[in-house]
């Protein structure tokens, strides 16, 4: 289910974000530079299209919380991933 998806993705966040505590902060302020960006109406807005794994609306052919979850399944199968990867 896609509540799922943003769960796993949360949860791994947050065990990433307790061994590289600026995670957070870093994710937060692009955020911020993001919004501005939009305020300022530079940014030319695209048409919304939906995830083609989730089925979220979405910007890319797949969302961020899918393409970021296909990133960390990347690196366990490459056997990089870091101890808060496979710690409970």
């Amino acid at each position: 289910s896609k509540e799922a998806n943003r769960g796993i993705i949360r949860d791994m966040l947050s065990k990433y974000v307790q061994s590289h505590p600026t995670a957070l902060f870093n994710l937060v302020k692009a955020s911020d530079q993001l919004w501005d960006l939009v305020r300022s109406q530079e940014y030319q807005q695209r048409p919304l299209r939906t995830c083609e794994k989730c089925g979220e609306p979405s910007a890319n052919s797949l969302c961020m919380a899918c393409r970021l979850q296909h990133e960390f399944k990347s690196l366990t199968n490459l056997n990089l991933s870091s101890q808060w990867l496979t710690e409970p």
